[in-house]
């Protein structure tokens, strides 16, 4: 009885390493490149920055005009807009060397969506100050979110803080 029992394991354990032998080269050839991965996730940015050009039209003249309450508005929107691009983003399969690098810049996006929630809420409040503030903080996670991808060349995936006022 202890004979067959062994056999039993010993199958099993050989049935899992050709298992494993088997899903191994699946598993590399589904692996991407940079390029691969930039070629996915431009289209999701490019969307989100055509958005941004809609939301943010007339935002800068509404600041300057003193009209917080309502410049705020283009902040929310735009903070829901990245929002539902981080989601998009997150669902692409990111090269393995790299998957480090991009959960890195995920989460500057996420700190994006963040602060321009922020920038929303100050000016809804009239606190032109408090806004100014999130606005100099979102310019630097910017450039840091943009500086830890400079190896994949994105154009629409780049943050140009300009865009935000």
């Amino acid at each position: 009885m202890r004979f067959t029992r062994m056999i039993g394991g010993g199958a099993r354990v050989m049935l899992l390493l050709t298992a494993m032998a088997i899903a191994a080269p699946v598993a590399f050839a589904a692996e991407l490149s940079r390029e691969e991965y930039r070629a996915r996730v431009e289209p999701i940015c490019k969307a989100n920055t055509e958005a941004n050009r809609r939301i943010f039209k007339g935002a800068k003249a509404e600041v300057r005009a003193g009209e917080l309450k309502r410049a705020s508005k283009h902040f929310t929107r735009a903070a829901d807009a990245l929002d539902k691009t981080i989601v998009q983003l997150k669902a692409v399969p990111r090269p393995t060397a790299d998957e480090a690098r991009l959960a890195r810049w995920i989460g500057y996006l996420e700190a994006e969506s963040s602060l321009l929630a922020r920038i929303g809420r100050a000016l809804a409040r009239e606190d032109k100050a408090k806004a100014q503030v999130h606005s100099v903080r979102l310019n630097r996670n910017s450039n840091l979110a943009n500086n830890s991808v400079l190896g994949f060349a994105f154009e629409y995936c780049r943050i140009d803080p300009s865009r935000f006022v």
